[in-house]
């Protein structure tokens, strides 16, 4: 008994709070790992209220709980993303509420471009084969657009390299739509922002723009990834509004640049591309002013020349009318002489017949043809009522028979026909008909069919 309670005495000293004890592990366990580089799996990403990210990076056999502060979010350029194989530096320490241990991150990188590629390739495979990338979904840029919705971070030489070149190439209205171009959230800002500019009113108080410009500088490939993010590559697949990419230098390329309706290889050149150049346009107009105005005077001169030759292959229009006027009076003269020749002629032929008629030859002429006349006369009264005659007798057969024939015949004795309001005749009991008209021999009655 005596060295049980001396065993308990000697443990007593040592005793430790649970809190104690927990300092002690987590100041041995930052002590000797106060820097650590892992490589692992992001899973289970968590972005709380206050800007902090959490979640876990695994590997076939283990877990380890991970923090990046606020602070650290901003500065770390690898995409925060489930799935993605990342090399984490920091340093491991304890949290002594739920004894756990977990690693705080401040630096955070893709464990290889190659995985980087192999996702982007991926990627690129899935979308194209949904025909997010074909040529026949491409729009056509507008020539002179009269407002450009500009889509990139508001800071930096980007947005003001391109106001620049836009003001100095043809001043338009421009709507810069600012975003986060790299880190958490980017990817949800710029699709939300080409969303927006689509949702914008056609000859609203803020007009939607004609042509959107998505842009951001160069950088390497995790600097760009936002603008490999499906969420991002299928808003701007979708857009109504034609999209100019204008993402990183010369040879970087991102699914952004296939999805849009014209690719440009930097943003300072998307904006060149977006819209033609004042002075080009004045001197092209000009040109083609001076053009036109030496053509009119060519043609001018040529229709001249063409105009003077067939003028000497025609004949004096003075000297014709003076032929024409020569033959017409020709023609006057030997027109009044036939004239007064034909008139003398027929004088002599009448004095001629008017010494041959005398009245005793009138009155036997007229005498024989009043006779011809009576009996021509008795002759057709005679052949016009026989005619007459045979066409009565036809006509009463015909009338007849019409009698006989007609539908109201049986009318008269005592029948009736029924037809619709339209005159068409009902013969069946199952007609369709509700309104009907009954027909007498002296009149007409309507009636309703149940």
């Amino acid at each position: 008994m005596d060295d049980l309670f001396a065993a308990a005495d000697n443990q007593g000293a040592n005793v430790l709070t649970v809190t104690q004890l927990s300092n002690q592990l987590r100041f041995a366990v930052e002590k000797q790992f106060s820097r650590v580089v892992i490589e692992g799996e992001i899973s289970g990403l968590k972005r709380a209220a206050s800007g902090h990210m959490y979640f876990t990076l695994k590997d076939d056999d283990s877990i380890i709980n991970a923090i990046v502060w606020r602070g650290g979010v901003s500065r770390i350029k690898a995409p925060f993303e489930d799935g993605l194989y990342v090399v984490a530096y920091g340093k491991v320490t304890t949290y002594g509420k739920s004894s756990n241990y977990q690693i705080i991150i401040d630096r955070m990188e893709p464990a290889g471009i190659g995985a980087l590629m192999q996702r982007f390739e991926d990627l690129k495979k899935q979308l194209e084969a949904e025909g997010l990338f074909a040529p026949e979904r491409k729009k056509q840029l507008p020539f002179l657009p009269n407002t450009i919705g500009v889509i990139t971070s508001p800071t930096g030489a980007v947005i003001d390299d391109m106001l620049n070149r836009l003001k100095a190439r043809f001043p338009s209205h421009v709507l810069l739509w600012p975003v986060a171009v790299q880190g958490v959230g980017a990817k949800e800002q710029i699709a939300a922002a080409i969303k927006g500019f689509n949702s914008l009113e056609v000859g609203g108080k803020i007009p939607q723009p004609d042509v959107i410009i998505v842009a951001r500088g160069g950088g390497s490939l995790e600097d760009l990834w936002p603008f490999n993010e499906e969420i991002v590559v299928r808003a701007v697949a979708n857009s109504d509004t034609p999209i100019i990419s204008g993402v990183g230098h010369e040879p970087d390329i991102t699914l952004c640049d296939y999805a849009a309706d014209h690719r440009s290889p930097t943003p300072t050149a998307a904006a060149t591309e977006a819209i033609p150049d004042r002075i080009e346009l004045q001197q092209k107009t000009s040109n083609a002013l001076a053009t036109l105005a030496y053509l009119t005077r060519q043609k001018i001169k040529h229709d001249t020349q063409e105009l003077k030759a067939l003028k000497r292959g025609f004949p004096d229009p003075k000297s014709v009318i003076n032929q024409w006027y020569l033959r017409l009076d020709d023609r006057h003269t030997r027109l009044h002489q036939a004239s007064v020749g034909r008139l003398r002629l027929l004088q002599q032929r009448f004095a001629n017949l008017q010494n041959r008629l005398r009245p005793d030859l009138l009155q036997r002429f007229f005498s024989l043809n009043k006779q011809r006349v009576n009996e021509w006369d008795k002759r057709l009264s005679h052949a016009i009522n026989r005619q007459i005659s045979h066409h009565q007798r036809h006509l009463d057969s015909r009338s007849q028979l019409l009698q006989h024939l007609s539908p109201k015949a049986p009318l008269a004795k005592g029948f009736v026909y029924v037809a619709d309001t339209n005159g068409n005749l009902i013969k069946s009991a199952t007609t369709s008909a509700k309104d009907i008209v009954l027909h007498f021999n002296d009149g007409e009655r309507t009636a309703k069919l149940d």
